[in-house]
């Protein structure tokens, strides 16, 4: 239900749980049919998440954790040379100052019934002057990361054309699409961080091709320029002026707002509830361990790789030097310079199964996401025997309104420790796993390299699992057979991406091949595919019975 909410917010549909009715507040000139449509099938379980969030969280208190008050004054800031940045852009820049240029980018194509090359430049130019984020450059000053901001879009700015037409070959089409306008080494500190290409790429396929650096945007940002290339085009198209409203706040403007937050009392207390949280969970796990071994829980060892001390090492190694002072914003801003090697596997729940979760996790209250989460949690707790199981989870930090129309990389990961207690029912199990997300999600804006560096212990350690939700319920897949592939990340020892389709929920996993084999995933997906058909006919039995049904 997270994600189907954070849709509505980028489009700025209101909606609310009025006795137990949903109420929604529609936007003028907005086509909404589709995700309409989404709302009225998910309706039960967004009333029973809605009214779950509001029971934790009521609007009515004064103590709500993101506090309208707090950007009631926030405006424009005054015109300077550079500007405070976020978090995941002094981390991307600071990565680039050490390995150079890499492609970390995020594409999209808006399709247009005629492509007209005038309007189009048109929309892209007011598009760039629009949103400062297109106009962004980073800087190095005195240590410190910051952005400068382009007043007008530069001289030097060329909007590229790409003629397709005559391309017969759909491989040679799509090799050249991705070539000439996706596969870009964006220079952070000398261009704007994106691209625009016009395509006509068959008879009556024609539209703009777009590549934005992921320091400047995220999946949300994708969606909004998309939506707002469609509008100006139309609009433009018919010779009407441009239907946008204007901005309150940019991209600079919400890093200075975020960089306040974490350095008030609600930031030191975010830094309190992760030092602490993930040091009891470590303590768990070790005192299961010794549990199992018959040893005192003393002779196990913590994690035993420093983070600080390798990261030192890697960048001593990258580099071919010992003189790493200039990189001091590193600690605790990146995570690593060597990613581990990785595979890849990727899985199907089909729709019969998929409709009876849906209507399982309404039953707990919660979202399908949720209750995918507690099934993991179960499944390493079986597999690996861990007594507390940590998780990463994507989560928006769009916590206002005024927030929803930026483009920039609004989204962080919050990491939750699930403490396994036996005792519970899954139900019970899906509900605590909501709640602790619903806690940590208070302190999204805390990143994970600041809590390594707190803690001084390497991702892995910190949080082996990243499990990330996607609904893409208007895509049809067609061949639904497991597949291995060696290409893959272990930046994460397991990450799920769960993606909703119409007729299937895929589940595909990368791995860390230095801790599991390709036979290891598999079996673990067969044992997490046998605790789906459990809970829903076993739901009820606690979770010491619940695991021997598997």
């Amino acid at each position: 239900m997270e994600k189907l909410l954070y849709k509505l917010k980028c489009k700025e549909i209101e909606i609310n749980v009025v006795d137990d009715q949903l109420k929604l507040n529609l936007p003028h000139q907005l086509d909404c049919t589709e995700i309409l449509a989404e709302v009225r099938q998910n309706k039960e379980a967004l009333i029973a998440f809605i009214k779950n969030a509001q029971g934790r969280n009521n609007p009515d208190q004064t103590d709500c954790w993101f506090d309208k008050k707090e950007i009631a004054g926030l405006n424009l800031l005054d015109k300077k040379d550079f500007y405070e940045v976020v978090h995941q852009q002094r981390k991307e820049y600071v990565r680039s100052l050490i390995i150079g240029k890499y492609a970390y980018n995020l594409n999209f194509y808006t399709q247009v019934e005629v492509l007209n090359t005038e309007i189009m430049r048109k929309v892209i130019n007011t598009l760039v002057e629009r949103h400062e984020s297109l106009r962004t450059y980073m800087v190095l000053s005195d240590g410190k990361v910051y952005q400068g901001i382009y007043d007008m879009i530069p001289a030097d700015f060329e909007i590229g054309y790409l003629n397709l037409l005559e391309e017969q070959d759909e491989q040679a089409k799509n090799a050249k699409l991705c070539t000439q306008a996706y596969d870009i080494l964006f220079d952070f500190q000398k261009q704007p961080l994106m691209a625009f290409t016009m395509v006509d790429y068959a008879e009556n396929i024609h539209g703009v091709a777009v590549t934005l650096h992921h320091t400047i945007a995220d999946e949300a940002s994708v969606k909004i320029l998309k939506t707002e290339i469609e509008l100006l085009y139309k609009a433009f198209l018919k010779g009407e002026p441009n239907p946008l409203p204007a901005l309150k706040l940019q991209y600079k403007e919400y890093a200075a707002w975020v960089n306040n937050f974490l350095q008030s009392g609600k930031g030191l207390k975010s830094k309190n509830f992760y030092t602490q949280k993930i040091s009891e969970s470590i303590k768990l796990n070790k005192a299961r361990k010794a549990k199992h071994q018959n040893i005192n829980p003393a002779l196990i060892s913590s994690p035993a790789k420093s983070y600080r001390q390798q990261l030192q090492s890697e960048i001593k190694k990258y580099l071919l030097t010992a003189d790493t002072d200039r990189f001091f914003e590193a600690e605790g801003t990146i995570t690593n310079i060597y990613v581990q090697p990785g595979a890849s596997f990727v899985t199907y729940i089909q729709a019969p199964v998929l409709q009876r979760l849906r209507k399982f996790s309404t039953q707990c209250e919660s979202s399908l996401y949720m209750t995918f989460t507690a099934l993991f949690a179960v499944l390493f707790h079986k597999v690996e025997e861990l007594a507390s199981v940590r998780f990463s989870l994507p989560y928006t930090t769009r916590v206002f309104k005024e927030f929803e129309p930026i483009i920039g990389w609004l989204t962080s990961e919050i990491i939750t420790c699930v403490e396994m207690n036996e005792e519970l029912t899954i139900r019970d199990l899906v509900k605590t796993v909501t709640n602790n997300v619903l806690e940590a999600a208070d302190h999204r804006f805390y990143a994970h390299e600041m809590i390594m560096k707190d803690l001084d212990i390497q991702l892995n350690d910190l949080s082996p699992v990243l499990l990330n939700f996607i609904s893409s319920q208007d895509l049809l897949v067609e061949d639904l057979t497991p597949h291995h592939d060696d290409f893959g990340s272990g930046h994460f020892n397991f990450k799920c991406t769960i993606r909703e389709h119409t007729n299937c929920v895929s589940l595909s996993i990368q791995y860390n091949t230095e801790i599991y084999t390709a036979e290891k995933i598999e079996e673990m997906l067969n044992i997490y595919f046998k605790l789906i058909d459990s809970v829903l006919q076993y739901s009820e039995l606690p979770l010491s019975s619940f695991i021997k049904t598997v």
